[in-house]
């Protein structure tokens, strides 16, 4: 979700959410975890927000859907007020995963 638009590499995702893992054990994990994940965001005939192909995975988003990487992200006004601040920092409901 951090790298939204742009696909991250299956290799690379599982080494950094298994990194004790063996190669094989990892990238099993991750084959799982992906099927999970699209069970608990897909329903049938509803929009695909895993693009999952053979080298890579990303989201994509629908429209209406927003992240709070990109409200972060997203350049303030210039001069920036209070509220600018306030709007940015609240848009992040937690801990990152």
């Amino acid at each position: 979700m951090l790298n939204r638009g742009r696909p991250v590499r299956r290799e690379k995702l599982a080494g950094l959410l298994w990194p004790d893992a063996d190669e094989a054990n990892a990238r099993s994990n991750l084959r799982h975890a992906l099927w999970r994940i699209r069970k608990a965001l897909e329903v049938e005939g509803g929009p695909v927000y895993l693009a999952a192909v053979d080298l890579g995975v990303s989201l994509r988003l629908q429209p209406g859907d927003w992240l709070d990487v990109a409200v972060l992200e997203s350049p303030l006004p210039e001069p920036a007020q209070l509220d600018d601040l306030l709007r940015q920092a609240q848009a992040c409901g937690g801990e990152l995963l």
